[in-house]
Formats: structure tokens, C-alpha cells, sequence
């Protein structure tokens, strides 16, 4: 220094030590999709093959709608742009464990309950029987005028108070020795060989469709028959 005042030279500048420089933070890692999470390079909206996915990625939340010809939206082709990957992870498959089966008791079959069979089903009008002039008189048409209408016969000469036996009330006694039947016991009955004058057809039945009126007919011998057919003219003494 002694040397470089005698010289006349000019003191060096002081070094000025450098600023200390602050220290960078780590920038984090970008997350990447999964990497079966891409879009759909082939996949563009049905109005124009430039709306890619690129251009759905520009407006995601209205764009993310868009269809394709196919009827594919946007968010199933664009997955990456309109942010729907399943990132959720994926369960390890449950291995079930391995063995012999339990064995269940058996489960007994329900019992059926027993079948109660009515009194009355073991005694039944007869569904197919009418009387011989007219299909319509039926037990159910006897049942109207049961005290006149049990005598009448059908073409086979059947009676109605043994094809229509609850209508008549003829059933059988039951397991208990109630009689169901009910006999006329003054003998009060019809003429079965009364007809009418004018048509051997004119007999008690015949009569009992018009009690009314046919009551007054009379046979060859100027019977009335409201005399033969005392249960049809409902004539019986008591």
C-alpha cells in the first residue's frame, strides 16, 4: 500500500461481499391421470368434426355435453378434459373362503290343513236338470215355488225333489239324525194323470207356469184343476 501512495495510484474499491441469494422452494410433482384415463383421439361432436376434445377441454362445463353421431357424450370420450377418471381406487377382488359348504337343516314341507267338508256339500241340486216342457225350469226356478214346483218331472221323469234335494229340502238324514226331508203328510199332491181337455200336453206343470189362469182348466170328465192339481193351485186342505 506504502508503494501504490508513493506512485500516486488510486486505492482499490472495497469488494462488496454478494447478497445472499433465497433459496427456491420445490416446485410439487404435477399429478398425472391414470394412465388408462386418456381422451378420445377419434371422438368429435355431431356437428363438426373439429369439436375434439381439445376444443371440449376449452369450455368443459357446457362443452362436456356434447354428443357424438354415435350418441356418445363428451364426458365419456373426453375423460381427461371434462375430469371424469375413475380415480377411485380399485378393491382387491375378495377371494371367498374356501371349504365345505354349511350344511342347512332341512326345512320341513307346510302342511296342508284338512279339508272341512260342509254337511251341505254332501247334498246338492242337480245343475243339469229342468223340468220336460221348458230348459229354464231349473232347481233354481223351483225354488221360487217349492211347494208345487218339487213334483214336476223332467223329460227323463225325474222329480225335482230328487234332482233338487237341497232346494226341496230332501236331503238325507246327517251323522246326527236330523231329517232333512219334508213330506207332505196329509198326502197333498198333484194328479200326475190329470191333463187338459184340449191338449194331453196340459198337465199340473203345465198348469203351474199360470196358476192364475190354467187353474180353471178342465179335463174330458170336467175335473178342474184345481182339484188334480192341488199342489200347483196351492188348493191343499189343511
Amino acid at each position: 500500500d506504502f508503494i501504490r501512495r508513493c506512485e500516486g495510484a488510486a486505492p482499490p474499491e472495497p469488494t462488496t461481499a454478494p447478497e445472499p441469494t433465497a433459496p427456491t422452494p420445490p416446485m410439487p410433482s404435477p399429478t398425472l391421470p391414470p394412465q388408462d384415463c386418456v381422451d378420445d383421439l377419434n371422438w368429435h361432436g355431431k356437428f363438426n368434426t373439429i369439436h375434439t376434445c381439445d376444443f371440449v377441454a376449452s369450455n368443459p362445463s357446457r362443452r362436456c355435453n356434447f354428443e357424438s353421431t354415435d350418441g356418445i357424450p363428451a364426458s365419456t370420450a373426453c375423460k381427461v378434459a371434462c375430469d371424469t377418471c375413475d380415480n377411485t381406487p380399485t378393491s382387491p377382488p375378495v377371494t371367498p373362503p374356501t371349504g365345505p359348504n354349511p350344511t342347512l337343516p332341512p326345512v320341513p314341507a307346510p302342511t296342508p290343513p284338512p279339508v272341512i267338508l260342509d254337511d251341505d256339500s254332501l247334498c246338492e241340486d242337480d245343475a243339469a236338470w229342468h223340468g220336460k216342457f221348458s230348459e229354464s225350469h231349473d232347481c233354481n226356478w223351483v225354488s221360487a215355488r217349492t211347494n208345487t214346483r218339487c213334483e214336476f218331472v223332467s223329460s227323463e221323469n225325474i222329480p225335482a225333489d230328487e234332482a233338487c234335494p237341497v232346494t226341496c229340502g230332501t236331503c238325507e238324514e246327517d251323522d246326527n239324525g236330523t231329517d232333512y226331508e219334508d213330506e207332505d203328510e196329509d198326502g197333498c199332491a198333484d194328479d200326475p194323470t190329470w191333463v187338459g181337455k184340449f191338449n194331453t200336453a196340459h198337465n199340473c206343470e203345465f198348469v203351474a207356469v199360470m196358476p192364475n189362469v190354467r187353474c180353471n182348466y178342465e179335463d174330458l170328465e170336467q175335473i178342474p184343476a184345481n182339484e188334480a192339481c192341488r199342489l200347483t193351485c196351492d188348493t191343499c186342505t189343511n
